[in-house]
């Protein structure tokens, strides 16, 4: 009986400690798995945050590409406003050179006349009806040195308003191309980053 009492006792005591052998490696195996979940939460959590920076990378990309098409369109925009205008100030020189022209040659003409002026001509007349005549030629030489004066001044205005456009033009045409370059920039950055 007392080996019986000594053998329960060892048996007994050997279980207590593999019972508790058992307790802390189950804590050790349930802590391993806390961690490990832990882990994959912060992996999962760092995918998240990648994904998220791709997403943005890629708004951003299509936000740039946007801008840049824009840009081209209004490029092309403005080269057809700077061709319009180029036919405009050309078409303008044109018309300004005829009417110089003229004007040039009306001046000799009177000049080769002589000192001959619209009073002279005026006092000329023999008669009433020659004078009414002399002074309708007179009034329609006069009207037309003025409107010819008058379109010349208002030739010379369109074509430097046709060259100031012009001008702007080129400088909003060089601008955008500038802001396309910095644009393309920015977005190969964008694709190096999402790389």
């Amino acid at each position: 009986l007392l080996i019986l009492i000594i053998l329960s006792t060892n048996i007994a005591v050997t279980l207590a400690a593999t019972k508790s052998e058992l307790q802390n490696k189950q804590n050790n195996i349930n802590q391993q798995i806390k961690d490990t979940e832990n882990e994959i939460s912060a992996v999962k959590e760092e995918m998240s945050d990648t994904m998220k920076q791709i997403q943005d990378l890629n708004t951003q990309i299509s936000g740039y590409q946007s801008e840049i098409d824009d840009l081209e369109y209004k490029i092309s925009d403005l080269e057809k406003d700077i061709e319009e205008s180029q036919e405009k100030l050309n078409e303008a020189e044109k018309n300004y050179n005829k009417q110089e022209e003229a004007f040039k040659n009306r001046i000799v003409a009177q000049y080769e006349a002589g000192e001959t002026t619209y009073l002279d001509v005026l006092l000329a007349s023999e008669d009433l009806t020659s004078l009414i005549s002399n002074y309708y030629l007179v009034q329609q030489l006069a009207q037309a040195d003025n409107e010819l004066l008058t379109s010349i001044e208002n030739q010379e205005k369109t074509m430097q308003e046709a060259k100031t456009k012009f001008e702007n033009e080129k400088n909003e045409v060089n601008t955008a191309k500038t802001e396309i370059d910095n644009k393309n920039n920015a977005l190969k950055a964008s694709k190096q980053m999402k790389a």
